[in-house]
């Protein structure tokens, strides 16, 4: 639980004051306490910074509401008194606008009514707070700095204004700065996102033993796509600790959370909810809370159309073209497969009859898909003259680009560590992702989905017999583990010798050897020879 800890002397001082000055200017303090915020950014969860940034154009705009139990208690000489504030119910509307696909600008403003008091009506009265209260006004960006592989990096900074209601542990009484850097990194399905932050603030000793003064923000948090573009689970731990004070029972806040987020429809909006629980003892975390989100997002701007292209206008009438007929060659369907027939060369590509199939969700290829992936090394094997063949792994739209680009990769390389372990040497295979962009059918239906899931074989280099064929070492390491892997040498295809080419002299005697040539009467069978008188 959150907790602020004080002083009896300074409370009775307190109640004092109150009596003889009044209630409005000496109830709870100006202080913002609140750990999660909407940072209004794309494939993160609520409270966490993440450098993702869709693409200029696009918007974002969403509330979240909350409900917290016991944000603030009061502790005197180390035991627990009770709750300032027990209920706290706290609605945030923001917007965030893409300037460019590296710059997104953003503002929020939270709104709170408090509730209740677990402790004396003196304290209540000299340091709780109760009913509506505005909180302050915070407007910022985020820049998406560098990519390299999975990892993003960015910076994010937001300014805060006393706009809030004061002594209301809602917002405080001069301009604030918070800014920090925030880093994402893809595994699989999944995005981890952090971020950490300085928050400035003005430096108040509140005569307890809590200090208002300058924070150091840690959040970090997961996104896992159960369905993608439909249901991800979430989670996250936020945390806040004073700068002097972070070795301190009391300057230490902290909170985890697990929710889920929900995109129904064509994907323009977005439902968060989720769950929370405090994890230290700082002013902010929670006994429990609960929050409900909800987005509405515009898509980035379409990219602008090409240039037309120029017209050049010839004054020069050119001669008549004459067009050749065109002649319509029909083309003829594949041969039907035989019936132990599971792979075969077709064209530029080695062409399976059945799909080979994944476990849902990975790269594991299933047993009954083994016989197809022997037979593509078997052709391998029978036929040296393919120097090369490029793997190519293709998903269909349910999932995200990224998603989908990783998993067609992943089994693209499956397949080619199959191969290898059948047999064939690495170098005369490469492997490569497709993602969805290059669907073999239109159509949303499972019968055209499930036709864009393949993996084709693409024969890129042929060796012909004057280049003559490479012979490959007996064994290779593999890559990805060292074990040695005992490679199968292909055949190679029998070269017919032509005779030699004859010579001038040669063909100049066989042109004029008399016994190559006969007269027309000579035709036919030869005469008998005459009888003697």
């Amino acid at each position: 639980m959150v907790r602020l800890k004080g002083k009896v002397r300074l409370i009775t001082l307190q109640t004092w004051l109150w009596f003889f000055i009044g209630a409005e200017a000496h109830a709870g303090y100006s202080l913002d306490v609140e750990l999660l915020r909407a940072s209004l950014a794309a494939g993160s969860p609520p409270g966490v910074d993440s450098p993702l940034i869709a693409g200029q154009g696009s918007v974002r705009v969403g509330a979240v509401y909350q409900y917290q139990r016991d944000p603030v208690i009061l502790y005197k000489f180390n035991e627990e008194v009770g709750a300032l504030v027990v209920n706290r119910r706290v609605l945030q509307v923001g917007a965030s606008w893409d300037a460019s696909d590296r710059l997104s600008l953003r503002g929020s403003l939270p709104m709170a009514v408090d509730g209740g008091a677990e402790v004396s009506e003196e304290d209540a009265l000299a340091m709780g707070h109760e009913g509506a209260g505005l909180g302050d006004l915070s407007v910022g960006g985020r820049v998406r700095l560098a990519e390299a592989g999975p990892l993003t990096l960015g910076l994010h900074a937001d300014v805060y204004a006393p706009t809030g209601k004061r002594e209301a542990y809602l917002g405080e009484g001069t301009f604030r700065v918070k800014a920090g850097i925030s880093g994402m990194v893809e595994v699989g399905p999944a995005l981890i996102v952090a971020d950490g932050a300085y928050a400035g603030r003005r430096t108040d000793d509140t005569g307890l033993d809590y200090k208002i003064e300058p924070t150091f923000d840690f959040n970090l948090g997961a996104v896992v796509g159960l369905w993608p573009d439909r249901l991800n689970l979430t989670a996250s731990l936020l945390t806040r600790g004073g700068a002097s004070s972070l070795s301190t029972r009391g300057g230490r806040s902290g909170e985890g959370l697990i929710g889920a987020q929900l995109f129904p429809g064509d994907g323009s909006s977005q439902w968060d909810l989720g769950v929370g629980k405090g994890i230290a003892d700082g002013v902010g975390s929670t006994a429990f809370r609960y929050y409900v989100a909800y987005t509405w997002v515009r898509p980035p701007d379409a990219p602008p159309p090409p240039p037309p292209e120029t017209q050049i206008k010839v004054t020069e009438q050119p001669p008549e073209e004459i067009v050749p007929e065109q002649i319509e060659v029909e083309e003829l369907p594949p041969p039907e497969w035989k019936p132990d027939e599971l792979a075969r060369i077709q064209q530029d590509q080695i062409v399976i009859r059945d799909p080979i199939n994944f476990e849902f969700g990975t790269d594991n290829i299933l047993p009954e898909s083994m016989d197809t992936l022997e037979a593509v090394a078997k052709i391998l094997h029978d036929h040296a003259e393919i120097g090369h063949i490029v793997i190519e792994g293709h998903a269909s739209e349910e999932g995200s680009y990224a998603y989908n680009y990783d998993l067609s990769n992943l089994r693209a390389r499956a397949i080619w560590k199959g191969l290898i372990l059948a047999g064939v040497h690495p170098s005369r295979m490469s492997y490569r992702g497709m993602s969805e962009v290059v669907p073999k059918t239109a159509g949303t239906d499972e019968l055209s989905l499930a036709q864009n899931r393949r993996v084709e074989f693409h024969i890129v280099e042929r060796f012909t017999p004057e280049e003559g064929y490479p012979v490959y070492p007996a064994e290779v390491l593999a890559p990805w583990s060292g074990e040695t892997v005992k490679i199968i040498q292909p055949k190679q295809p029998e070269v017919i010798v032509a005779p030699p080419p004859k010579t001038t002299e040669e063909t100049l005697d066989e042109l004029l050897n008399p016994n190559n040539f006969r007269d027309d009467d000579e035709e036919g069978d030869p005469p008998k020879p005459e009888e003697s008188p």
